[in-house]
């Protein structure tokens, strides 16, 4: 294991047991529920945010939580309306600076969302301002013996589907690696087959995803876009909606009402732990997804 990771999380698990000594007897469960977010010391995780917008009280305050006690996560995701409207440099600028005390610390990627992009102009700006990896706005990496896809819903004519070249490549990808990968994730920005504010509005070809991430034992599947929290399972994959990060929270549906943000822990038993967490970093409520 890398010998920073491991000072990270010693450094995390050192603040954990000071706070758990100094907060003894304190009778405001709100803070001891603090103690709880520390996970496994030497266990793989990561952390995925969305929809902060125009919440910059709220992102801030997710942003501090994440660079004080949990850095030594391997990396964050963000599911897609990083601000509230398209084409602005001078937001665009200031998201950015808002998120570098994550950015010096994890690498973190970026899904594009509705809010993002609006035009061939403002998707130019996006991808000039995030330093895309790739010509398309859909990638794939991976990290901590897992496999990530991260996929466009936002292309112009194609919004709301994953479709075209896009499908092509999606196949492709999965078939690469599928097979090596202990852990396969997909994030994108409109959910599959939304269960909140939105639902009954699936992507275009929802069933055909489906299929496809059956097909080739994608573990989850993660979205924003409904300002909400919920995990929906079909079949043997865990579709998880998390839009918490600082927009104005929706209701309806099975989505969970509040600002939020996750972190997702990786265990040997083909386990994986959804902690929700609010955005001073405590626990809300922690859900199990056993794997295939």
């Amino acid at each position: 294991m890398d010998i920073m990771k491991i000072f990270r999380k010693l450094s995390a698990t050192i603040l954990f047991l000071l706070l758990s000594a100094t907060l003894v007897g304190c009778q405001n469960d709100h803070i001891f529920r603090y103690g709880a977010t520390r996970p496994n010391l030497f266990g793989d995780s990561f952390l995925v945010v969305g929809d902060s917008r125009s919440g910059d009280n709220i992102y801030q305050e997710i942003v501090r939580s994440i660079s004080s006690s949990l850095s030594y996560a391997d990396c964050l995701i963000h599911v897609g309306d990083m601000i509230e409207k398209p084409g602005s440099q001078a937001r665009w600028e200031k998201f950015l600076n808002m998120t570098t005390p994550i950015s010096q610390g994890m690498p973190w990627y970026a899904v594009v969302g509705n809010h993002d992009v609006g035009s061939i102009s403002s998707q130019e700006m996006y991808q000039s301002v995030m330093d895309s990896p790739s010509d398309q706005l859909y990638y794939s990496f991976n990290l901590i013996n897992s496999h990530f896809i991260i996929l466009d819903t936002e292309i112009p004519g194609q919004e709301g589907g994953i479709v075209g070249e896009q499908l092509t490549w999606l196949r492709q990808d999965l078939q690469s690696y599928a097979s090596s990968a202990q852990y396969l994730f997909v994030f994108m920005h409109r959910p599959v087959f939304p269960q909140g504010h939105y639902r009954s509005h699936d992507l275009a070809n929802a069933q055909e995803l489906h299929q496809l991430f059956m097909q080739y034992g994608v573990d989850a599947v993660f979205a924003g876009h409904e300002h909400q929290y919920y995990l929906y399972q079909k079949d043997a994959i865990a579709y998880i909606v998390t839009g918490g990060g600082g927009a104005p929270i929706y209701d309806g549906g099975l989505g969970e009402s509040y600002h939020h943000f996750l972190l997702i822990e990786l265990l040997p038993s083909e386990t994986i732990n959804i902690h929700v967490l609010d955005v001073h970093g405590n626990i809300i409520k922690t859900e199990v997804v056993t794997t295939r």
